[in-house]
């Protein structure tokens, strides 16, 4: 693959830059503080739309190309980033192998899969990959209870899923781990099953005991979606979020008077 810009212009940053990086070369770009060396390196990654000139991969148009094209081919490392909750190293490395889609495997598929095949009910586990979004509600269809297993970290406290909500319009049980945004969509016993995070027992145990008590399925299944139908739909998020952006509005205003 090859990268090139022509006559390269940002904002007062770069000006008539032009260059090529050839595959199996290494090239350094020296300068000092301020001198567009960053900025440079955004317009070849296509982060950074310039004033003039265009970048070109394999003499195409980098505008071009689609998003996901462009992330399987370039790869970007800021001198710094803000990761906004708790990550995992390897997990935040492995966000790299998201646009290859279904070539994407996490670093343990290879031990779940040999873990599946030496299970008693091999046959009845699968591995489906990513599901086309028109398949969606067919694959819904199919199953009974839907599992939520999230690791507890800040993300998971603060972050409010929507997967749960969509599985309970469509009907279905859920069971989810005991973290904060888990506990904004359901109440234990009521509209699913909150089970201890981080515990693979509990989580067994918790699945187990539902799928025995199929007396309450019916019942869990009608109140979760009369919750989903009655409180998180697009109606009451306006409601709610609607006086906070007015509050918002008042005090810029408040602020541009000052």
């Amino acid at each position: 693959m090859t990268l090139a810009a022509r006559d390269l212009t940002l904002d007062g940053r770069l000006s008539g830059v032009t260059l090529s990086l050839e595959p199996g070369t290494i090239t350094a770009i020296c300068g000092p503080n301020g001198a567009g060396k960053s900025s440079l390196l955004e317009a070849l990654a296509g982060l950074l739309a310039p004033d003039a000139g265009e970048v070109l991969m394999d003499d195409v148009l980098l505008t071009s190309l689609p998003p996901r094209k462009r992330a399987q081919r370039i790869g970007y490392l800021p001198q710094a980033s803000e990761i906004a909750w708790d990550v995992p190293v390897r997990s935040l490395v492995e966000l790299g192998r998201m646009p290859h889609g279904d070539r994407a495997r996490g670093p343990v598929e290879a031990a779940l899969k040999a873990q599946a095949a030496a299970s008693p009910v091999a046959d009845r586990i699968l591995f489906v990959g990513r599901v086309p979004h028109q398949a969606v509600e067919r694959y819904y269809s199919l199953i009974d209870i839907l599992a939520y297993p999230r690791k507890k970290m800040r993300l998971t406290d603060l972050v409010t899923p929507l997967k749960p909500l969509e599985a309970m319009a469509q009907g279905k049980l859920v069971a989810a781990s005991d973290v904060g945004g888990h506990r904004e969509l359901i109440v234990n016993g009521v509209t699913g099953t909150l089970f201890a995070p981080d515990d693979p027992p509990a989580i067994a145990a918790a699945l187990a005991e539902l799928l025995r008590d199929r007396d309450i399925w019916d019942e869990r299944r009608r109140t979760a979606r009369a919750f989903v139908e009655a409180d998180r739909n697009w109606s009451s998020n306006i409601l709610r979020y609607e006086p906070v952006y007015q509050r918002l509005l008042r005090r810029g205003a408040a602020s541009l008077a000052a």
